[in-house]
């Protein structure tokens, strides 16, 4: 089956022109594509973002250094992704070094994460016959801004997408994390990028009749959640009813809102009076 967009597989003297599907697309060369994806959408929308967050860290690049973050928790949840797609992963991070009980017990933890993943017969029917790392690059009709995503696992079918997760929790993943990381968010962006590049609407219909169709009748995201300790637990994760559709409506408008201060070019933070 074909994506109504063109398919594309990389390289790298590779002519990106949207509206396209990339297979293999490196993560060096998908960030530096510009194009608004979710990680950069959260540092505008609230209540994780402003607009003028959104200028110092995606704009300006001004906060870019990883030893800020929880590295050992960033490497860990890259090689789960990978060692699980592809079943190999690069352990030359520092978290994996050594003979250390805590670099011993990292590797372990990659090991066992993506075993219990492999091992449920849901994530197996997924992956069965499935693209992998897949990176969609299409824009938005209504605010011309230009969308990326990149899809960790995506049906041939075009309907169903799969991100991995990795988490110290499960219980708190869903009760807390999922929202102070702005998931609901993650899950509109890639559901959006996937009906505009496969349902046709693309190039079939106008603003007004994208505004009143139905994108996600047929479409799902879900996020395979996999717990970083004994008994190796694994939840797919993802939003319905009412809670589906206030992270839709609030995803429109930081979209809208986004290409506005583009347009203006007017990046500053609402006042709070205390």
């Amino acid at each position: 089956m074909q994506p109504i967009i063109k398919m594309l597989d990389y390289a790298p003297e590779i002519e990106i022109i949207p509206p396209c599907m990339i297979i293999g697309m490196p993560d060096v060369e998908y960030f530096a594509f510009e194009a608004v994806n979710f990680s950069g959408l959260k540092e505008f929308a609230p209540p994780w973002g402003t607009p003028g967050q959104y200028y110092a860290n995606v704009i300006k690049k001004v906060c870019t250094n990883p030893d800020a973050d929880d590295q050992t928790a960033l490497d860990i949840g890259t090689a789960v992704h990978s060692y699980t797609l592809f079943d190999t992963w690069d352990n030359t991070a520092k978290c994996f070094q050594g003979t250390s009980v805590a670099a011993r017990k990292n590797r372990a933890i990659v090991e066992n994460c993506s075993s219990a993943l492999r091992a449920r017969p849901s994530v197996e029917h997924l992956l069965n016959g499935a693209f992998r790392e897949v990176v969609l690059i299409i824009r938005d009709p209504e605010t011309g801004l230009l969308l990326k995503c990149k899809i960790d696992i995506l049906s041939n079918d075009f309907n169903i997408a799969v991100d991995i997760k990795t988490t110290a929790d499960l219980a708190k993943f869903i009760k807390w994390s999922f929202n102070d990381y702005g998931y609901a968010l993650q899950e509109q962006h890639y559901l959006h990028c996937m009906n505009l590049a496969f349902s046709g609407t693309y190039g079939g219909m106008d603003i007004k009749e994208f505004q009143t169709a139905e994108p996600f009748e047929n479409r799902s995201f879900l996020f395979m959640v996999v717990e970083k300790k004994r008994p190796w637990k694994v939840q797919p994760v993802n939003t319905k009813n009412e809670r589906f559709n206030v992270a839709m409506v609030s995803y429109r408008n930081a979209l809208n809102s986004l290409a506005e201060c583009y347009k203006n070019d007017t990046w500053y933070d609402d006042y709070i009076s205390i």
